[in-house]
C-alpha cells in the first residue's frame, strides 16, 4: 500500500496478529476482526504467497461486481444501467487501497451486498425462504467477524426494512407471513448484534462523551470552500492535513449531485402524491423495491449522521450504495414514456463512471506524496510531548514516554485514524521538555520519565 501512498495504519496493528496465527494456527484474542485475520491466513496458506503480497491481492476490486450486481439486480431487474451502475460501484470502491485489496473493507462490503441479497429472499423467495433465512444469518455472522462496520450497515438495513415493510404490508397483500418471518429474523440479528459487538460498547458508547460535532462542521465548510478558493491556514495545532485536488472535489461534488438530486425529487413527488391521492400512493409505492429504495436512503443518512456525531464525516456509502436508488428513481420517473426518455438511466451511469475515471487520472497525474487529511484530531497529549506550554503528561495520568528514534520522521500514528505530525519537527521540544526525563536509550528506543 505505500506504492499507492495509501497505507492504513490498521494494518500495523493488525500484521503482527495475522503472522502469529499463520504460525500458531490459533489467532490472538481479544480482536474486533478475527474473520479478517483467518481470511488473511487461509489465503496465504492456500496461495502461498507471503503476507506482503497478499496486501496488494485485488479482492475487494473482484468480489465487489458480482456481490453489487446480486443485489442491484433484484431491485432495478437486469439490463445495460443495472451492469452499468455495478461497475460504477466497483470502479468508486475500488479506487481506495484499502478497499480494492485485502484491507478488512474489502472483504467486508462484497459480503454486505451478499447478506442484504439474501436477506431480500427471505422477503420474496417463498419456496426456498429456509434456504435465504440460513444464508443471511451466515453472511450476517460473517460480517460480525470480519469487520464491525460491515455488520453495523448490515443491521441497519435490516432495521429500516423491517420497519417499511411492515409500515406497508400491504405490499405482501393478505399473507402477512413472510413479514413475520423477516421481522422475527430481525430480531434475532439484533440481539446478536448487541449481544456479541462489543465495539458498541467499547469504543461507541464511550466515544460520545468526548464527540466534537464541531470538526464535522470545520470539515464540512473547509471541502465547499475549498472549491471555490484556496485552503486557509488552519489553526488545529500539530495536525497534519493534504493539499485538497480541487479537481476531484468538483468531480466528487458533480457525482453527489447526480446521485441526490433525483432521489430528493422523487421524496418530493411521493410526499405530494402522499398527501393528494393516498389510496394510489399505497397501491404504486408499498412495492418492495420501493422499500429498498427508501432503506438504501435511510440507511445511508443514518451511516453518515453516526459518524457525524462522533466528528467525523463519512460520506462513502452516498457513491456506493445510493446510486441504484437514483437508478431506479430515474427508471421509475420515465415510466410509460419513449425516445430520449430510455436512454437517460445508461447517461446517468456513463457519467457517473467517466467522473470515477477522471477521478483517478487527477490522482494519479498529480503524483501527490502529501499525507492523509483527516477528519478528527485532539492535539492535547502531542502537545505535552512536545513542549507545548499549559500541557501537563502526569494530569493525563501518562508515567513514561517511549519514542521510536528510527520513526522520528514519519508520521506519528495516533489510534482512532488520527494521524499526527512526525515527532522529529519537535525533537528540541521534546529534549527541553521540563516533564521529560530520560532513563533509557538504545540508539532506538528512547524512553522518558514523566516523575
Amino acid at each position: 500500500m505505500a506504492h499507492f501512498e495509501e497505507f492504513d495504519p490498521y494494518w500495523v496493528l493488525t500484521i503482527p496478529r495475522i503472522q502469529l496465527a499463520r504460525a500458531t494456527g490459533f489467532v490472538a484474542l481479544p480482536t474486533d476482526t478475527p474473520g479478517w485475520q483467518l481470511l488473511m491466513v487461509i489465503l496465504s496458506r492456500s496461495s502461498g504467497l507471503p503476507l506482503a503480497s497478499l496486501l496488494f491481492l485485488p479482492v475487494g476490486g473482484i468480489a465487489t461486481f458480482p456481490a453489487s450486481y446480486a443485489f442491484f439486480r433484484r431491485v432495478l431487474g437486469g439490463g445495460h444501467a443495472t451492469l452499468l451502475v455495478s461497475g460504477f460501484v466497483t470502479i468508486e470502491f475500488s479506487r481506495g487501497a484499502t478497499t480494492y485489496a485485502t484491507f478488512a473493507h474489502a472483504w467486508a462490503f462484497p459480503l454486505l451486498f451478499v447478506f442484504m441479497r439474501a436477506y431480500v429472499g427471505v422477503l420474496q423467495e417463498r419456496a426456498a425462504r429456509t434456504s435465504w433465512i440460513l444464508f443471511a444469518f451466515t453472511s450476517f455472522i460473517g460480517l460480525h467477524l470480519v469487520y464491525y462496520t460491515g455488520e453495523l450497515l448490515a443491521m441497519l438495513f435490516v432495521v429500516f426494512v423491517t420497519l417499511y415493510v411492515l409500515a406497508g404490508r400491504a405490499a405482501f397483500g393478505s399473507n402477512l407471513t413472510r413479514v413475520r418471518v423477516a421481522a422475527n429474523l430481525a430480531v434475532a440479528l439484533a440481539v446478536t448484534f448487541f449481544v456479541f459487538n462489543q465495539v458498541v460498547y467499547d469504543i461507541f458508547l464511550p466515544q460520545l462523551s468526548h464527540t466534537s460535532v464541531e470538526d464535522s462542521f470545520s470539515w464540512v465548510f473547509g471541502r465547499i470552500s475549498s472549491l471555490f478558493s484556496s485552503p486557509s491556514t488552519r489553526a488545529d495545532p500539530y495536525r497534519l492535513f493534504s493539499s485538497p485536488n480541487t479537481l476531484i472535489s468538483w468531480m466528487a461534488a458533480i457525482q453527489f449531485a447526480v446521485v441526490l438530486l433525483p432521489i430528493l425529487a422523487f421524496g418530493i413527488m411521493s410526499l405530494n402524491s402522499m398527501r393528494e391521492r393516498h389510496a394510489e400512493y399505497r397501491r404504486h409505492h408499498n412495492r418492495l423495491e420501493v422499500v429498498l429504495v427508501w432503506t438504501m436512503v435511510t440507511v445511508t443518512a443514518a451511516f453518515f449522521l453516526l459518524y457525524f456525531v462522533l466528528g467525523q464525516v463519512n460520506v462513502s456509502l452516498i457513491l456506493l450504495l445510493l446510486p441504484v436508488s437514483t437508478l431506479w428513481t430515474i427508471i421509475h420517473m420515465s415510466e410509460g414514456k419513449t425516445g430520449a426518455w430510455k436512454l437517460i438511466p445508461v447517461l446517468l451511469c456513463v457519467v457517473l463512471i467517466l467522473t470515477s475515471a477522471g477521478k483517478i487520472a487527477s490522482a494519479v497525474s498529480a503524483n501527490d506524496n502529501a499525507p492523509f487529511s483527516f477528519t478528527t484530531y485532539n492535539s492535547t497529549l502531542f502537545g505535552a510531548v512536545v513542549g507545548a506550554k499549559g500541557y501537563s503528561l502526569r494530569s493525563m495520568g501518562i508515567a513514561y514516554v517511549v519514542v521510536d528514534l528510527r520513526s522520528m520522521n514519519s508520521p506519528t500514528y495516533g489510534g482512532s485514524l488520527q494521524i499526527v505530525q512526525p515527532l522529529g519537527h519537535y525533537q528540541n521540544g521534546i529534549e527541553s521538555n521540563p516533564q521529560l526525563h530520560a532513563i533509557y536509550n538504545d540508539g532506538s528506543i528512547k524512553v522518558y520519565s514523566t516523575s
